[in-house]
């Protein structure tokens, strides 16, 4: 049996206290959205910023990012950046690394939850598999006609609105996902320079109520496979 104890927000807050002891440290929230995670870190005394592609938010520590997705902070600015479900949405990794690599301090570390390739749930729309077929979008389609005739996913789809359905969830994946491997990912912020550690069990043990039984099963191998990738990253 596995039963929720927390949710990311409260484990990323968790794991920022546990890292850093002086609440006067700089914080980005990598692509932070309406800004939850954010106003968590504030509240919790953290000199806390965020930067994301879309206005979402009403708060002056938010930056928007132009189409170069450079992040609109001055070098060596942050001791400590987190990132939520954002990283399978990022187009070019190059420019997002690199930019890691240019706002945080030397030593500073970074959380980073995501989902990889490996990952056999697409979690935004609650369909098994269907992200490992994004570059064959024709092909994708058809398993997306095929779950919306079994009605899979979330919301489900209506007898009539199949069609409809179905175009949105590929335009979906192909316009806003770019789902990686996992080695690729770790060999990438090696090579710019961090150092990685993955820490999927610890964060999901912490997550979930796991039984006895089923942690015989749930391990550093299968996790990411489940759940998704957990990274702690250190520039060097």
């Amino acid at each position: 049996m596995i039963v929720k104890k927390k949710n990311n927000q409260q484990l990323i807050l968790s794991n920022v206290k546990t890292s850093l002891n002086d609440t006067d440290k700089k914080i980005l929230d990598y692509g932070c959205g309406e800004g939850a995670l954010l106003a968590d870190l504030i509240e919790a005394g953290y000199d806390a910023y965020g930067c994301d592609i879309a206005d979402r938010a009403q708060t002056h520590r938010i930056k928007l990012m132009d189409k170069s997705f450079k992040i609109p902070y001055p070098d060596n600015f942050f001791d400590y950046i987190v990132s939520n479900q954002v990283i399978e949405h990022v187009h070019n990794i190059e420019i997002m690394i690199s930019e890691f690599n240019r706002v945080m301090k030397p030593q500073s570390k970074g959380l980073l939850l995501f989902p990889t390739v490996e990952t056999f749930m697409e979690w935004h729309l609650f369909l098994p598999f269907i992200h490992w077929f994004n570059r064959f979008p024709r092909f994708q389609k058809l398993i997306l006609y095929f779950y919306a005739s079994i009605g899979l996913g979330h919301p489900k789809p209506s007898k009539s609105s199949k069609k409809q359905w179905v175009k949105d969830r590929s335009l979906f994946l192909q316009n806003h996902t770019r789902y990686r491997f996992r080695f690729s990912l770790i060999r990438r912020f090696k090579i710019n320079k961090f150092d990685v550690t993955t820490i999927e069990k610890e964060f999901n043990y912490e997550k979930y109520q796991i039984s006895a039984f089923l942690k015989l099963f749930i391990n550093k191998i299968t996790l990411p496979i489940l759940l998704g990738s957990v990274f702690v990253i250190t520039k060097k």
